[in-house]
């Protein structure tokens, strides 16, 4: 994905006169807009045969929109990463359309929201933005306006949920549909914290590090 992103980012430059710098911005667009469709296809391939796309659609979102601005734990290999997010979306998907579902209950739901909006905020505060070490930020004002940026996410992530939460008293795709953009907003934040960043770590090493031999 990354090699077809600087295939068409170089072709791009050549043609437009871009120089190293400008060209490698292009090839960072096209990287993430890749990731972006590659993800919903993936998304809505599976989540349709399981029956559970608007769920995966919702957490995928949430979780996306939130990263945009907040940063967090990286894997290794963009394919990999690709991948593991469509996995997680749908597995959210299937376990608020099922397991958790079947438990759910209006005051613990909604107990779990406030602590679950209450600790993003947290996070946000202390540690947002989370850079990667091969592109950290430097900026001051760049990393001001990702924090303001988090917050606003939050927002309409929280009033969403809202919404949902009112309409899971009288339906029940109102309650899957607001446990899966819980677990959505869930993993982006856990990913913000060291506990996060030593879990990603650890299932990249398990999926990739035997690829990373072979190619060796």
């Amino acid at each position: 994905m990354e090699k077809l992103a600087k295939q068409l980012a170089h072709k791009i430059a050549l043609t437009l006169q871009y120089d190293a710098e400008r060209e490698a911005v292009v090839a960072y667009g096209l990287t993430a807009l890749l990731q972006i469709l590659a993800t919903l296809l993936l998304l809505g391939v599976f989540g349709g045969i399981l029956g559970v796309w608007p769920e995966a659609l919702l957490a995928c979102l949430a979780g996306s929109s939130l990263r945009k601005y907040s940063g967090g734990a990286h894997a290794s290999s963009i394919g990999f990463c690709t991948a593991f997010s469509a996995v997680y979306c749908l597995s959210a998907a299937l376990l608020a359309r099922s397991f958790l579902l079947e438990y759910y209950h209006p005051v613990g739901m909604g107990l779990g929201l406030l602590a679950l909006y209450g600790f993003a905020c947290r996070m946000v505060r202390r540690v947002v933005p989370v850079d990667s070490p091969h592109k950290p930020i430097r900026s001051a004002e760049k990393r001001a306006r990702m924090k303001k940026g988090s917050y606003r996410v939050l927002c309409v992530c929280a009033a969403l949920s809202l919404l949902l939460y009112g309409a899971g008293f009288s339906r029940e795709r109102g309650r899957s549909l607001l446990m899966a953009l819980s677990l959505g907003v869930l993993w982006q934040v856990v990913t913000l914290t060291s506990f996060g960043a030593r879990l990603v770590a650890a299932i990249d090493h398990i999926f990739c590090s035997e690829k990373r031999e072979v190619k060796s």
